[in-house]
């Protein structure tokens, strides 16, 4: 498999698309603007040692089809140009002639709806790669079968996160919290704000866009792992930092603003690793970390006010 992405279409051409998170697993993320009426292109380009034939499908969004409109088409070439969609709604096939291809599915509301009319939460659609008949031998090719799950979330102004709720349902309000703070960040919109309630949060968190994160204090809401800020303003108040990746620090803050107020850095190899970034500590502690800060290329400018 080659590249994995999202583009979006600007009227005459298709762009990369803002507030795109390509991790891994559940975490090839798109944050839609509420208030749009966008297309949007999810797209897998494939690799291989022959030519053969390949068959792409799609997953559906499951009960939002009334207010989404996608359908799947396929390119012989590497040219995200080139994908024929043949006009289908919802779950359909396209066959390729070529080891080297491409798979994509475009989706967009439908009419009289914007992506705000999605429920709040995560809506999952999967591109998949799978063996199909040969039309000139007419027996099977088989592929390393490939399924790539791409989520989509509409953007909320006020986000909720508490990793103790009771509640089978997420969709980042405070009666149905996320769980996680990944989810919230990829769900907040611009200069929006997460609330997280008391507990431990285990694993590493990334965040590309402008956010605050206010938790209940520094006993009460624990960050177990590395936060990633890159290329955006981000303010964090009332939690504590810990552990984090023995490389990258507990927080990695590259071109970015980071304010920290009451916050606590702790119990990690280096407390943040920085580049180009503008750091302001206020009231906040760094302790039980072997190293303060390590500058791995562009300088940071650190302000510190804590007693």
């Amino acid at each position: 498999m080659g590249e994995v992405g999202c583009k979006v279409w600007t009227g005459n051409e298709w762009t990369p698309a803002p507030h795109w998170d390509y991790l891994t697993g559940r975490y090839n993320t798109l944050t839609v603007p509420a208030d749009s009426t966008d297309t949007y292109l999810f797209y897998v380009h494939c690799y291989g040692s022959s030519t053969g034939f390949a068959k792409g499908t799609s997953g559906g969004f499951g009960l939002i089809d009334d207010i989404l409109f996608y359908e799947i088409g396929i390119a012989s070439t590497d040219d995200i140009n080139a994908l024929i969609f043949p006009g289908v709604e919802g779950e359909s096939s396209c066959i390729a002639v070529q080891s080297n291809f491409m798979v994509g599915v475009k989706v967009r509301p439908e009419p009289g709806h914007t992506w705000g009319d999605l429920p709040p939460g995560y809506h999952k659609l999967k591109i998949g790669v799978v063996e199909c008949p040969d039309p000139n031998s007419g027996g099977i090719v088989t592929l390393v079968g490939v399924t790539v799950e791409f989520m989509v979330v509409r953007s909320l102004e006020t986000v909720y996160v508490d990793c103790n709720s009771p509640q089978e349902i997420e969709d980042g309000s405070s009666q149905f919290p996320f769980k996680t703070l990944q989810e919230a960040i990829h769900s907040v919109a611009a200069a929006g704000t997460i609330f997280v309630m008391p507990g431990e949060y285990v694993g590493h968190i990334r965040g590309g866009r402008n956010v605050t994160i206010i938790g209940t204090g520094t006993t009460q809401t624990h960050l177990c792992g590395t936060i990633y800020i890159h290329d955006s303003t981000c303010e964090l108040f009332s939690l504590s930092i810990e552990k984090g990746d023995i490389v990258d620090g507990a927080l990695n803050v590259v071109n970015s603003t980071l304010v920290c107020e009451d916050v606590d850095i702790k119990d990690a190899d280096t407390a943040i690793s920085a580049a180009g970034a503008t750091i302001v500590l206020n009231q906040s502690k760094i302790y039980n970390c072997k190293k303060f800060l390590y500058m791995f290329s562009d300088p940071a400018i650190l302000s510190n006010s804590t007693n």
